[in-house]
C-alpha cells in the first residue's frame, strides 16, 4: 500500500469528521457511561483554528493534526496537543504533548498506518521541544492498549 503522512489542510474537514466519528463511536461503545456521541466531531471553526495553528511557526508546538492518505483517500488520522504545566504542578515535565486520538479505518489496520501516524506525532513532539508524550486510553480499549504496547510505549497508571 502506498501511503503518505501529512498535515491536515482545510479541505480535509469532511473526511476528518468521518474518520474521527468512528473513533467516537468506538469510545461510546466501550464506555457508554463516560462518552457521548458528538456531532459534529469537531466544529468547522475549531478545525480551522487547529489547521492554522499547525501551519504557523508560533503554533507549531501547540497542536498537530496528521493524516494518513492512500490513493487520494484519508485512511487514518492523529491529533495531539501541547500541555504546559506549572512548575509546581503534578508533573515533573514542563512541556508535555498529549495524543488525543489515533484512528485508522478498519480495512487499513495492521498495515502500518497507525504506527506511521504515531511516529509522525512523536517526531512533532520531539521537534517542538516536548519533554514527554502521553495519551489516555480507556482500560477496556484492548486494541489501543495492544497497539501502544507493541509500539514500545508503557502504561503509567
Amino acid at each position: 500500500m502506498s501511503m503518505i503522512i501529512r498535515d491536515a489542510k482545510l479541505s480535509d474537514y469532511k473526511s476528518l469528521c468521518q474518520i474521527f466519528a468512528l473513533c467516537n463511536q468506538l469510545h461510546c461503545n466501550l464506555r457508554p457511561d463516560y462518552y457521548r456521541e458528538v456531532n459534529p466531531i469537531i466544529s468547522r471553526k475549531d478545525f480551522i483554528l487547529a489547521v492554522i495553528a499547525q501551519n504557523f511557526e508560533s503554533g507549531r508546538n501547540r497542536v498537530t493534526l496528521k493524516l494518513a492518505e492512500s490513493e487520494g483517500s484519508i485512511v487514518g488520522a492523529a491529533f495531539a496537543v501541547s500541555v504546559s504545566r506549572r512548575p509546581l504542578g503534578w508533573s515533573i515535565h514542563t512541556k508535555e504533548a498529549c495524543i488525543d486520538n489515533i484512528v485508522v479505518l478498519p480495512r487499513y489496520r495492521r498495515q502500518g498506518v497507525g504506527r506511521s501516524l504515531l511516529d509522525a506525532v512523536q517526531d512533532w513532539a520531539k521537534a517542538s521541544g516536548h519533554e514527554y508524550l502521553f495519551g489516555k486510553i480507556v482500560d477496556s480499549n484492548t486494541e489501543s492498549k495492544a497497539f501502544f504496547s507493541d509500539a514500545g510505549l508503557r502504561t503509567c497508571s
